[in-house]
């Protein structure tokens, strides 16, 4: 018999969203300190910004410099650079704590250091102040590392001096970058933070997402006429505008969906019926117990209670001769808590599935599964066969 109060399961629905339980308040104590993780692609992202370094700066310093000396200066530097930046991110989250926010582990990977599970802002306070303190901390990393670079020169350590000074200027403009009135940036949230306080958070995203489609258009602009005055290297404007304007584009369609969405409780959206799947069963159990259903979500609860969901296609995808050994919480995926009074809008505030998954709901009153919302949920109610 299945426990009344399950306890959260590390990695489970319950432990990944503190805040997407129904009836759960939002928490403003400060969460635990940010574990460091290093992804599999950090130690290749630290070789090519070494070797970066090592042709760029410290190659062009002295062109007589041997090709080990000059690596060895690029490795250096490359390593203080993602030490500054990871000390940079955890900064922001312990910012982000200090607010009440959840920061979530900083995984280092071979872009550099981010916060995948960082939680967004609840208030427009905290929107303004993470905008502020992001772009700061980065600027704080340059300035680390010219220091470090005034004191390698002082050594008489003429490359890796030369390399840190690259490193450095490498970072200021990552952190001018951020500033970008666009989507997923720090200025983004000082865009967002200033017509919150005015509105409501949806005409903030709203402001974010045009402001944003005009960075891009005005940085495609800027990348086509540096092309024509110092050549290729203006390539990196227009590769930056066209990635800041498809941002937005989504940002903007993601908005319109949160708002057509915002008056419509889960209890009306929702498909009632879905067959509950336990998750310790093998899918060929699973399969047997479903039959031909016409559910394409079905809610799936494992042995501690937690409840997440899992696709039928994903089941019948599984081979014939796996289906007795694989269960059916090896395919499962995340799903939104929503109680049945609360906004179907909710899926789409960024709490959804993780990953490129749809965002799923799962609509629950006291323990039990009343209904799922999914994808083709959504589409109906963007039709208006819900609020009908």
């Amino acid at each position: 018999m299945l426990p009344r109060t399950p306890a959260p399961r590390p990695g489970s629905a319950d432990s990944r969203r503190p805040n997407d339980q129904p009836g759960r308040k939002p928490t403003n104590e400060p969460t635990a300190q940010p574990s460091v993780t290093l992804s599999a692609s950090a130690p290749l992202g630290l070789v090519l910004l070494a070797l970066l370094l090592a042709l760029g700066p410290a190659g062009r310093f002295d062109p007589a410099l041997g090709a080990g000396t000059a690596f060895a200066a690029g490795l250096m530097a490359a390593t203080a650079t993602f030490a500054a930046l990871t000390l940079a991110e955890i900064a922001t989250g312990w910012r982000a704590r200090h607010l009440g926010l959840a920061a979530g582990a900083v995984v280092v990977s071979g872009w550099g250091p981010s916060s995948p599970q960082a939680e967004a802002a609840r208030t427009w306070p905290q929107a303004r102040s993470l905008g502020i303190v992001k772009p700061l901390a980065t600027a704080g990393a340059g300035l680390g590392l010219l220091v470090l670079a005034a004191a390698a020169l002082g050594a008489g350590w003429s490359p890796l001096a030369a390399a840190l000074g690259g490193a450095a200027l490498l970072v200021g403009a990552l952190a001018l970058l951020d500033l970008l009135p666009a989507p997923g940036r720090s200025g983004g949230l000082l865009v967002l933070a200033r017509a919150w306080k005015r509105n409501d958070r949806i005409a903030g995203e709203r402001a974010v997402a045009r402001q944003g489609i005009r960075t891009g258009w005005a940085l495609v602009a800027l990348g086509f006429a540096a092309i024509l005055v110092i050549g290729p290297a203006g390539l990196w404007f227009g590769l930056v505008g066209w990635l800041t304007l498809l941002a937005s584009r989504v940002e903007q369609a993601r908005t319109s969906l949160r708002s057509a969405t915002a008056q419509v409780p889960a209890r009306a959206a929702m498909t009632p019926g879905a067959p509950e799947v336990a998750g310790w069963h093998t899918v060929d159990v699973v399969l047997a117990e479903i039959g031909p259903t016409p559910h394409q979500v079905l809610p799936m609860r494992r042995f501690d209670g937690s409840l997440d969901v899992v696709l039928p296609a994903d089941l019948y995808a599984v081979p014939g001769d796996d289906r007795d050994v694989r269960r059916a919480q090896d395919l499962a995926r995340p799903a939104v808590l929503l109680a049945p009074d609360e906004p179907v809008g909710r899926l789409l505030g960024g709490g959804g599935s993780a990953g490129h998954h749809p965002p799923i709901g799962l609509v629950v009153d006291q323990g039990r599964v009343l209904g799922v919302v999914g994808p083709i949920e959504l589409a109906r109610v963007l039709a208006g066969g819900a609020a009908g």
